[in-house]
């Protein structure tokens, strides 16, 4: 199905489950298959990327995704953001329970398992 909606998309996922006609598609494999609700939990973790060459053993962060966004980010926050003279340190976890190898598990925190995260703050 996801190779299916990816060959013929359309401008919203639930024009998949509609009984109409639109541009003289009608999408009755997927519509009969499985029902949209069913769909959208599947898909929600789901996730698809490009295979590794099997001499490739470098590791993949799950930070590589969003290096681009987060460069971009980093030079704004930059040209924006001028810090004062009172400035302070701190760490905080971001709450992640999958499997990656950066997270940490501080029982004694809070939010005891996730991304260990630094923050300056003015």
């Amino acid at each position: 199905m996801t190779i299916y909606i990816g060959l013929s998309p359309e401008s919203d996922i639930q024009d998949y489950w509609k009984t109409t006609r639109r541009r003289g598609v009608n999408h009755f494999a997927i519509r009969e298959n499985m029902g949209k609700s069913h769909w959208q939990q599947i898909d929600s973790k789901l996730h698809i990327s490009q295979p590794k060459h099997p001499d490739d053993k470098t590791r993949e962060s799950p930070f590589d995704k969003i290096a681009t966004l987060s460069d971009a980010l980093r030079d704004r926050f930059r040209l924006y953001w001028k810090p004062g003279t009172h400035l302070t340190v701190d760490e905080t976890i971001a709450r992640f329970t999958g499997r990656a190898f950066e997270t940490v598990n501080i029982p004694t925190k809070p939010t005891p398992e996730g991304f260990k995260i630094w923050i300056i703050a003015n």
